[in-house]
Order: structure tokens, then sequence, then C-alpha cells
């Protein structure tokens, strides 16, 4: 269950989350990736979508009717129905919340041993499954580098393709790649601005690592 305290997050008011009982626990036991077939691709999806408050904040989440399929902060409706037309431009998308939406929110608001396990329905190359699939295994409280990711994937020196990978990972949070960061110890990029993934790491290393607090080098238990 979550430790719940008042902090000021993102756009607005939230509630900040200590994961009491699912700290050095990894996604993967929970979360599985079911890849895009190319009948998936072919026929006309229907994508249903809605906002979710959240521990961690509001977010913008989406499903098919195998899996979720889009987390993203939520900023602008407009914007994140424009990226998700982008990143599924033959569905038909649906404002309605879907049972696969809530998963999420009880992925945030419970203890995982009481959680149903999530499905993700993704689009994306064989390279960024295999690159999402192992982000799945950094533990809650920890943090890997690129060259890890890269080796876990058997590409040992292609740290920009897995960075690149990285940052198109369509679920954020269950694939968390917030965790990961240079080998120098330096933050690293982050599709929904660096001061999300400063708050998300913060969150999740409450009271058992340094605090982040910008750019500046940091050194927490490395996965």
């Amino acid at each position: 269950m979550f430790y719940l305290c008042f902090i000021k997050f993102f756009y607005g008011d939230f509630m900040k989350c200590q994961l009491k009982y699912n700290a050095g626990r990894t996604h993967n036991d929970w979360v599985k990736i079911i890849p895009f077939t190319a009948d998936d691709s072919k026929k006309k999806l229907t994508i249903f979508y809605s906002v979710q408050k959240t521990p961690l904040g509001r977010f913008f989440i989406a499903n098919t009717q195998k899996g979720i399929c889009f987390v993203g902060v939520y900023k602008s409706k407009k914007e994140l129905l424009i990226e998700l037309s982008h990143r599924f431009p033959n569905a038909a998308l649906l404002p309605k919340i879907h049972n696969r939406q809530l998963q999420f929110v009880e992925f945030l608001t419970k203890d995982w041993e009481y959680v149903k396990p999530i499905a993700l329905h993704l689009k994306g190359t064989d390279f960024q499954l295999k690159v999402w699939n192992a982000l799945l295994q950094i533990p809650l409280g920890k943090i890997t580098t690129y060259r890890n990711i890269a080796e876990l994937v058997g590409k040992n020196r292609a740290y920009r393709a897995v960075g690149s990978a990285v940052g198109r990972n369509p679920i954020l949070f269950l694939i968390p790649c917030h965790r990961v960061m240079t080998i120098t110890g330096k933050l690293g990029g982050f599709y929904w601005g660096i001061d999300v993934k400063i708050k998300l790491l913060n969150v999740e290393t409450v009271g058992r690592n340094k605090k982040i607090v910008g750019f500046k080098n940091w050194n927490p238990t490395i996965f």
C-alpha cells in the first residue's frame, strides 16, 4: 500500500506516495507486453481513453481490448489525442473509462500482491520491444544505465539505439524508463520533461537514497 503525503507535482497539487510494500519489486511479475501483430495493424482498432487522477497526478490512459497502449502525464487533451492518433493512425478514439485503465490506477494505489496482471498492447520494433521488456526488470527504488540495458538486450555497444528505444516508451511508469540514467550518473533525457523524471525518482527513493535536485550527478543504488 502507499504511504501518502502532499507535495506539489508537475502542473498541480497532487499526492506524493512512497511505495512502502513494493520497494525492490520489479514490474515484470505483474506487467506483460503483448506486441501488435500484423493483423492488429491492418484492422480498424477502437482505442478507449480517459484521464485518471492518481497519487502521482493525473494521467492520460488509453487501451485497446487487448491491453493498455499508452500512458502519459495529462497536460493538454488536444495534444495527447494528436499524439495518440499519430501512434495509431487507423484507430477510432473513444472517450470511455475502461477496466484496463483502472488497473493502472490500482498499480499506483495498492500492494502489488493484490493487483491483477496488467497487459500492455504495444506497437514497436522487435528491438524496442526487447528494450521495453528489459526496463520491466528494474526494481522500484533503484536505477540502471543505458549501458546495462544494452547488455540485457544483447547489444553491448548500442547505447544510442537503446536511448532512442527508451525515449519511445509509450507507457509512463508501468514501463519504468524514468529509472534509466547515463553511465556518469547524470539524469539523461525524458520524454515527459526532466522535472517529471526527477519527481518520480524522488517519490520512489524517499528515505532510501539522496534526493535528486537537478542535473547534478547522483549516486543511488545501481540495479
